[in-house]
């Protein structure tokens, strides 16, 4: 049980001010998966090593729900998704962590550059503070400068550094720092 409920808002209210973000749909999921997909080549925003298919990405989209307090938002450029950014819960089923949660932001490639991570990241903090939760981190790569500049710009503080966290199985690779960034609600 969380230690405060979500408010029961309407999400297009409390969208209402970031033009072209919604809440994330069931059968989004594909253009979701792709997005995700292009990340994992890249090693620069995920320590997934795997293509995730869509029916896997399914089960993934489940752990997003609104009226739990866990929003996943998208945001659409002329009619197509191009980027998404998700709360879900950190330690699930550890009660004492309730109202923590871990955000994920992903932007479509040919859609970077243009400032949509920050408008998804301002929405997604709203909405995180609008359903009652106390906390958002990010684990980013310590040497993704993009990443970390998007979530400092929105606010976040880089509170925690894990040396030599991923390790990706290529035989190049060498281990890679993570930074851990929070914000308060």
């Amino acid at each position: 049980m969380r230690l405060v409920e979500p408010t029961a808002f309407d999400t297009t209210t409390v969208l209402s001010g970031f033009p072209g973000i919604r809440l994330a749909k069931i059968s989004d999921v594909d253009e979701l998966t792709t997005i995700y997909n292009q990340a994992i080549p890249e090693r620069s925003a995920t320590a997934d090593t795997m293509i995730r298919t869509v029916t896997e990405r399914r089960v993934w989209f489940e752990k997003y729900q609104w009226d739990e307090g866990f929003p996943l938002l998208v945001i659409e450029v002329e009619d197509r998704v191009v980027g998404y950014a998700g709360a879900a819960p950190f330690r699930p089923g550890k009660q004492g962590y309730d109202g923590c949660l871990e955000v994920s932001l992903y932007v479509d490639r040919d859609a970077r550059g243009r400032g949509l991570g920050r408008q998804l990241g301002a929405a997604l903090i709203h909405a995180a503070r609008i359903l009652n939760n106390r906390v958002l981190m990010a684990l980013v790569f310590a040497d993704n400068s993009r990443s970390n500049g998007l979530f400092a710009h929105l606010g976040f503080n880089l509170c925690a550094h894990l040396p030599q966290a991923v390790l990706f199985p290529e035989p190049e690779n060498k281990p890679r720092d993570v930074g851990i960034w929070m914000i308060s609600l």
